[in-house]
């Protein structure tokens, strides 16, 4: 199986409710840059070197969904984690998994 891969990074803000105590600080919103890197699965079996999406389109539309969902950028994600923004990602477009993660330091993969 062939997969198309994107990235980008958005600035944005989220908060921990409920955060434990040690991390008091991340219950407040804080501010990221957020980044992405999104697998959507090819389905073309006759031909798996035959892109059937754009590359810059599907980033594109990608980024697009995030605005129209969240707002403009700065993007307030609210309380949702690294994991719950890549899960609505992945289901939004059908990637078959989505890395997000704050700077280059910490992130979830969800498949």
């Amino acid at each position: 199986m062939t997969e198309l891969i994107i990235s980008f990074e958005i600035d944005g803000f989220h908060f921990w409710p409920n955060a434990p105590k040690q991390y008091e600080e991340f219950s407040h919103p804080h501010r990221h840059l957020f980044k992405f890197i999104c697998w959507y699965p090819q389905g073309n079996s006759q031909d798996p070197t035959r892109r059937e999406k754009e590359l810059w389109e599907l980033r594109r539309d990608t980024i697009w969904a995030l605005g129209i969902e969240f707002g403009s950028e700065p993007i307030n994600f609210g309380p949702m984690s690294c994991e719950g923004i890549a899960d609505w990602l992945k289901t939004y477009r059908n990637f078959s998994k989505v890395f997000c993660g704050e700077e280059n330091f910490l992130g979830a993969i969800v498949s």
